[in-house]
């Protein structure tokens, strides 16, 4: 039987217009069997309809409330979820939404003559400690009360054999009739994805394990990223220049998995810890936490969609573009990777760089590298994105390696976008360098990744060191407070380590504290105490107030300063005498 066929039987039965009081409906996880009652209630609008969920519920008395003991006593839906009722009412037109005043129904002797029809959906996600045979005869005792019975099961999801097979052998006592709905998986999927212009459907529902309705997630996540990228179409935007359909179908179905599927608990083996993709997992934690980049990495690995001779690097980038789809609704890195990789340079001059490294065979694969290296030694590339990926496809499908003068051209164009605060060619780099295993020698985006990370670090000390020696040879106290302050524990948190170094060598930016000083300079003087006991340089702080006051042995103030700053900020075991 097809799913379309039990739109009659529901109506039928819901609509009390058969002589059946009680009947059995089974189907896969995600057929659509919930999908189809939910719509026929809805069509109804019965008051006498009620929808019930068996999904964990542990004994029949988490059942027996709903038409004998809670009616009138539970007043709100709170009550009902903190003793474990698990019940959902569908509620027609003009029907109240108080769960109350329909637990009152269930109560209601003459209510209950209305011949309610009870709808039970998930049998088999009863708890594992409960017996379905208890539940067979709660069905009954409805029945025995003039109401009728709709139970919806996936009875192959009951692993329990002997559970399964005690239910089996009451089942046809129980119910009236029972219909299967079991159809060709292939005919099913082919039908979800036919309009997707992919090929490769068959290969794509092995990973629902018939689950249709991760089919139609799947479906839809395919739809929003096609539709998004032929509404951004244009000469600088072209998605299918750089992906296939068949890609894109196979990504949105690993990030349904990844987000939906339960993965295999099984620990990764010692070579696979040592991979570069798993390598990754703590920079995808960052995006998309740690459970769902476990998730990306298993599906990844251990399905093989991301081999060593890198064929599936675009199903890779695509299956993170869509995790930022389906998470955050964030089209951003989807439409990134839509843009049309061509070498920016004079089209007429250099026409070769316009077509596409993998596509090209050996000998233009040759001719296509020489030229690159040309243009970027003469400086007539833009140092870009668009460059970056174009040298990570030569390192990946080439051992094609640049020159050291042509890679220090590229870090000190990257280093200097940073230091303007253009980050994106520096963000290609991080990530297409990843792209490439570290074993391979030609990897020259890690050196240009390496390079270019210790020149940013250092551009960003000198530039805070400069902004820092400023602040304080214009004693402006305030706004070092207000630096220190976000470094310790405020928005700059992340980079208070950077700041260390620089603080210590300048002699913590102090004010001069054998004199009067103003209320800022002292505020501030307590916030680089609270900043030095965070990043581990209290030592170097007290050792410095301790060769301060041993300069200046007669200051009082200055040695009561001192202590105070340590007391209250770093070592409340510190006694004024042991200062010096």
């Amino acid at each position: 039987m097809k799913i379309e066929d039990i739109q009659n039987i529901l109506s039928s039965f819901l609509k009390q217009e058969d002589s059946y009081t009680s009947i059995l409906i089974d189907g896969k996880w995600g057929c659509g069997k919930t999908t189809q009652i939910r719509k026929c209630i809805d069509e109804i609008g019965s008051r006498n309809i009620i929808y019930v969920s068996l999904f964990g519920i542990k004994s029949i008395d988490d059942l027996s409330p709903c038409y004998v003991r809670l009616g009138k006593a539970v007043k709100n839906a709170m009550e009902v979820a903190s003793i474990g009722i698990s019940v959902i009412p569908i509620v027609g037109q003009g029907i109240s939404t108080s769960l109350s005043n329909v637990l009152d129904q269930y109560n209601d002797s003459k209510a209950l003559k209305k011949k309610k029809v009870f709808v039970f959906d998930d049998l088999e996600r009863v708890d594992d400690s409960m017996s379905l045979i208890p539940l067979l005869g709660f069905f009954n005792n409805l029945m025995l009360k003039g109401c009728r019975i709709l139970c919806l099961s996936a009875l192959d999801e009951i692993k329990d054999n002997d559970k399964r097979n005690e239910f089996d052998r009451f089942v046809e006592k129980a119910f009236d009739r029972s219909y299967h709905i079991d159809e060709d998986p292939d005919e099913v999927f082919a039908n979800i994805f036919r309009d997707t212009g992919a090929s490769n459907i068959k290969e794509i529902s092995k990973g629902f394990n018939g689950n249709i309705r991760l089919a139609k997630r799947t479906r839809l996540l395919f739809k929003n990223a096609d539709d998004r990228a032929n509404s951004i179409k244009s000469k600088e935007y072209d998605f299918y220049q750089n992906y296939s359909k068949e890609e894109l179908l196979l990504s949105s179905m690993l990030a349904i998995r990844i987000l939906y599927v339960e993965t295999d608990s099984d620990p990764l083996d010692e070579k696979q810890k040592k991979s570069y993709l798993y390598a990754l997992l703590e920079e995808q934690s960052e995006y998309f936490g740690e459970k769902v980049s476990h998730n990306y990495v298993h599906e990844m690995m251990l399905k093989n969609y991301f081999p060593e001779d890198h064929k599936n690097l675009n199903v890779h980038s695509l299956t993170k573009d869509l995790l930022h789809i389906e998470m955050f609704n964030n089209y951003s890195p989807f439409e990134e990777d839509s843009r049309i990789i061509t070498a920016k340079t004079d089209n007429e001059k250099y026409p070769l760089l316009n077509k596409m490294f993998y596509y090209l065979n050996d000998e233009d694969r040759r001719e296509y590298f020489d030229l690159l290296v040309h243009v970027v030694r003469r400086g007539e590339i833009f140092i870009d994105s668009a460059l970056i990926s174009n040298i990570g496809q030569v390192c990946t499908y080439s051992s094609l390696r640049l020159p050291e003068d042509a890679i220090d051209i590229i870090v000190n164009s990257i280093a200097e976008q940073a230091r303007e605060g253009q980050n994106a060619t520096y963000e290609k780099v991080k990530e297409q360098r990843s792209y490439v295993d570290p074993k391979y020698n030609n990897n020259c985006l890690n050196t240009i990744f390496v390079k270019s990370k210790q020149l940013i670090d250092n551009n960003k000390r000198i530039d805070a060191e400069k902004n820092l020696k400023h602040m304080y040879e214009t004693d402006n106290y305030g706004a070092l407070t207000d630096l220190y302050y976000e470094l310790t524990e405020g928005k700059l948190f992340s980079e208070r380590e950077n700041y260390s170094m620089i603080t210590v060598e300048n002699n913590f930016f102090m004010p001069r504290l054998e004199k009067s000083i103003t209320h800022e300079q002292w505020s501030f003087c307590h916030q680089m105490a609270k900043y030095c006991k965070a990043v581990n340089i209290s030592d170097e702080f007290i050792n410095y107030l301790r060769g301060y006051c041993n300069i200046y042995p007669s200051e009082e103030s200055l040695k009561d300063k001192a202590w105070a700053l340590i007391y209250y900020n770093i070592d409340r075991s510190l006694k004024i005498e042991n200062l010096l």
